[in-house]
């Protein structure tokens, strides 16, 4: 689903910006808003994560109830 997609994209993002907020020890302000960025799209993913998962079930319940 698109929301996944999107998902995806924000915990590349946080990723990356917390990585690189840990490497500038020497310039901490630069590395405060790297870190707050990084936190914000953490937590964007984290509400996606949850909106795509009950979106994937709500979509598949016929498949979910399926008994074998």
């Amino acid at each position: 689903d698109k929301i996944g997609k999107i998902k995806t994209v924000f915990q590349d993002v946080s990723i990356a910006f917390l990585l690189c907020g840990a490497d500038f020890f020497g310039l901490m302000q630069v590395g405060k808003v790297l870190n707050a960025v990084g936190l914000v799209s953490l937590a964007i993913a984290a509400v996606l994560t949850i909106w795509s998962g009950l979106s994937y079930i709500l979509k598949n319940k016929a498949v979910l109830k399926e008994q074998k």
